[in-house]
C-alpha cells in the first residue's frame, strides 16, 4: 500500500487542501511557529466556510496516525467514516500529512 507524505506551506486565512482522497485516518502535525486549525469536509473542491468543529494544532504538536477521522470528528461529518482534510491559518504556517 502506498503511503502518502507531504509537508504544506499555510498562507495567511488561506483553506488549503490537505489529501487529494477522502481518507479514513492520518497522521498530522503542525510544522509551523503558529496554529493550525484541520476541518474535515465530504468535498474535496468546496473549501470549508468557517473553523466550527476544526482541531487546532498548536505548534509542533500533532495527532497520530491511529486516530480516524471518525474517533476525531464524531459526528461532524456528513457521510461517515471519510473525508478530505483542510487546513486553515491565522498567520503563515505549515503542516505535515501522512496517510496510506
Amino acid at each position: 500500500m502506498a503511503v502518502f507524505e507531504e509537508t504544506f506551506a499555510i498562507p495567511l486565512r488561506t483553506w488549503v487542501l490537505l489529501t487529494p482522497a477522502a481518507i479514513a485516518a492520518g497522521r498530522l502535525q503542525c510544522q509551523g511557529p503558529y496554529e493550525v486549525h484541520i476541518r474535515a469536509n465530504q468535498s474535496g473542491v468546496t473549501a470549508p466556510t468557517d473553523l466550527k468543529g476544526s482541531l487546532l494544532l498548536r505548534p509542533f504538536e500533532g495527532q497520530t496516525a491511529d486516530r480516524t477521522v471518525a474517533m476525531t470528528w464524531p459526528g461532524g461529518v456528513a457521510g461517515g467514516t471519510t473525508a478530505f482534510l483542510w487546513a486553515y491559518s491565522l498567520s503563515n504556517s505549515a503542516v505535515s500529512v501522512s496517510y496510506a
